[in-house]
């Protein structure tokens, strides 16, 4: 009787377990229907969020085309209208003839700025098509021979406070076209030891004629050649080109002129020859009637000279290296061991000699 007891009691067990193992697996199953569902359900979303993007970048790309469109129509009509305003104001008006002033004579070392041209018409653009248009171009990639701009944070700053999307609705009119007067010396040339988005910003090309098409010419203009640098061929906007000295050498110490010494900006990324045809271009001589010397920066601290003549004396006790022959002039000015502050000096055959 206890055998067939003990029989009795595992058959009940085994029930009850078999029940365990069919509940378990109906809960596994269950559980993995639900997984399954979420699954499907994030791939829907993910799905339906690309389909939102997707629509969103296609009526911004359509809403674009059509301000352009819009704006294209409005300049034609403008145009139109100045035709033919000229036509009637010259049947009424006899013409006047003024003389053409004569052309002011720059000195080589004072690159002076033009004033700020007056402010063009241009249709009304919303602060929150600006912004958008220039967040857009921050993106831009900087290509090795490109030309950028530096706009001044103070004026770049301002414009934010304007244009940002707190201020979509806002007015910007009375923003003054681009200052960079604060990041600049009073010969325009830009202010040494500035830190990029401290003092300045660098912007493509296309975000500075936008600016220049909303809100004018500014002063100071300060483009800047994009170069690469090192094994991997980093590329950067050459914030502090080189600045080279130019001299003519000369055998007359009494002919010495004071004054300013000529100098050029130049990228360290150009060629010896590209300088060279810059000086030959300043100076209006053959090359072939000159030869060139380069002389440290550091030697003209010590020995400073002013104006544009540099003593023929002075080449052995400066230490001056012939400079430009044939096999140097396809080298980079860095690799060619130019440093910003060296000077160039030329020197002319006058007769043969």
């Amino acid at each position: 009787m206890r055998a067939i007891q003990a029989l009795g009691d595992k058959d009940e067990t085994l029930e009850v377990l078999v029940e365990d193992y069919i509940r378990a697996t109906e809960l596994q199953r269950s559980l993995k229907n639900r997984i399954e569902a979420l699954m499907r359900e994030k791939e829907d979303k993910a799905k339906q969020d690309e389909e939102i993007t997707r629509l969103a970048s296609q009526a911004a790309e359509q809403e674009t085309v059509r301000l352009l469109e819009a704006n294209r129509l409005l300049k034609e009509r403008m145009r139109r209208a100045e035709v033919a305003e000229g036509e009637k104001t010259a049947c009424q008006i006899s013409p006047v003839v003024v003389s053409a002033p004569q052309a002011a004579q720059v000195s080589i070392g004072h690159p002076l700025q033009p004033l700020p041209a007056p402010r063009p018409f241009v249709p009304a653009v919303s602060t929150r098509n600006k912004w958008e248009a220039i967040a857009k171009l921050r993106y831009t990639p900087q290509k090795r021979g490109d030309i950028w701009f530096l706009v001044s944070s103070t004026w770049y700053q301002k414009w934010k406070r304007m244009c940002a999307p707190s201020h979509y609705r806002g007015d910007d009119s009375s923003l003054d076209p681009v200052d960079n007067s604060d990041i600049v010396d009073e010969n325009g040339v830009l202010l040494p030891r500035l830190v990029e988005e401290t003092h300045y910003e660098v912007v493509c090309k296309e975000a500075w004629d936008n600016f220049v098409e909303w809100y004018g010419q500014g002063s100071y203009i300060l483009p800047r050649k994009i170069i690469t640098e090192g094994v991997s061929n980093y590329r950067r906007a050459e914030i502090y080109p080189y600045k080279l000295y130019i001299f003519n050498m000369t055998r007359i110490p009494t002919l010495l002129p004071q004054g300013v010494t000529p100098y050029i900006e130049i990228s360290k990324s150009d060629t010896v020859g590209s300088l060279i045809d810059r000086i030959i271009q300043l100076s209006g001589l053959k090359k072939v009637d000159m030869r060139f010397w380069i002389v440290s920066g550091t030697v003209l601290q010590d020995k400073p000279l002013e104006g544009g003549s540099y003593p023929s004396d002075r080449i052995q006790t400066d230490g001056a290296q012939p400079f430009g022959d044939a096999s140097m002039l396809n080298r980079r000015l860095d690799d060619a061991l130019v440093e910003s502050g060296d000077a160039i000096v030329y020197e002319v055959r006058y007769g043969g000699a």
